[in-house]
């Protein structure tokens, strides 16, 4: 059976139970990973991490000794930075993880990423590692980049054709349909927006990028919100996003918290345009950084751009 013709089902059209292992713990494998890196990698599946990781992981690596699978925590990083690279190839491609059992396959053995280019070629980011290591060249950029100039040519043979990934469990969302609730909360933005503003000291509250630089410093010298979900900071920061780069409010029940079920999806994108402006609130606490709400700006920007394969709304406008 040739490369193309894999279907990576197993048996008589079930998951490997391998793979649904591994779906299951893309998510924590990441979040672990984040912790494992400086400040200065930053894990939001952009072109440009793909570049701060290889340049790291070059470092970390100097040469395929130090590859050592016999390391508990070697073989750790490795197979947390194959998560990371793997999602961050479907963001930009498309596709679904898939686990390569075929004895005759270069990857036999390892978890793979099938790009949705009609092509069915498998990539293996833990080959892209290895392989990287041992020629000391930055392959996760170099395929990056291949695949994001396959979609820009697929996108301009067929216009209104956009790349489809299967969902990742934590990763990717899937929202609840419109609830009659969830449409009421969308219907009081105005009214709630305005009650959350008329709060907050004097300032240019205009919903602007900018405004959120203001806003960090206002909201760590509150105490946190008694009801534990701060609706007011959650709706302008996600309009911040909204207004900024596209979306629409969508409504996840996945996160533990109630301020978590709020998300922008661009362009009903769902599982790649995602912004999740309780995260920034929430994070911006965790970390006492007023800065915060900047950085998950920007990293919505990134996954628009990433959705839309249009590099220009990487550029984050000031006002």
């Amino acid at each position: 059976m040739a490369i193309g013709d894999f279907d990576y089902l197993w048996p008589q059209g079930e998951q490997h139970p391998v793979l649904a292992d591994w779906l299951e713990n893309v998510q924590p494998l990441i979040a672990g990973l984040a912790l494992r890196l400086p400040p200065e990698v930053r894990l939001d599946y952009s072109r440009q991490s793909m570049v701060e990781l290889g340049e790291w992981v070059l470092a970390r690596f100097p040469d395929e000794p130090s590859l050592d699978k016999t390391d508990d925590a070697t073989l750790d990083l490795q197979i947390r930075i194959t998560a990371y690279v793997g999602e961050a190839l479907l963001l930009v491609g498309g596709g679904r993880w898939a686990y390569d059992d075929d004895e005759r396959s270069m990857f036999y053995g390892r978890l793979v990423v099938l790009a949705d280019d009609g092509a069915g070629i498998p990539t293996s980011p833990l080959s892209l590692l290895t392989a990287g290591v041992a020629r000391r060249s930055n392959l996760f950029t170099k395929v990056h980049d291949v695949k994001r100039r396959r979609v820009a040519e697929r996108r301009v043979a067929e216009p209104g054709w956009r790349p489809v990934r299967e969902p990742t469990p934590g990763l990717t969302v899937v929202p609840e349909p419109d609830t009659a609730e969830h449409t009421a909360w969308v219907a009081a933005m105005d009214t709630e927006l305005a009650r959350f503003t008329a709060g907050l000291p004097s300032g240019t509250w205009d919903l602007s990028p900018a405004s959120l630089d203001a806003l960090g410093p206002v909201l760590l010298a509150r105490p946190p919100d008694p009801a534990g979900d701060d609706d007011g900071a959650v709706r302008y920061v996600g309009e911040v996003m909204r207004r900024a780069f596209g979306g629409r409010w969508v409504t996840n029940d996945s996160p533990a918290t109630p301020a978590g079920r709020r998300q922008v999806a661009v362009d009903g994108v769902v599982d790649r345009g995602v912004g999740r402006p309780g995260s920034a609130v929430a994070n911006l606490r965790d970390k006492q950084d007023p800065g915060r709400l900047r950085f998950h700006l920007e990293s919505y920007s990134r996954n628009v751009a990433g959705a839309l394969g249009d590099d220009s709304r990487w550029l984050i406008p000031t006002t």
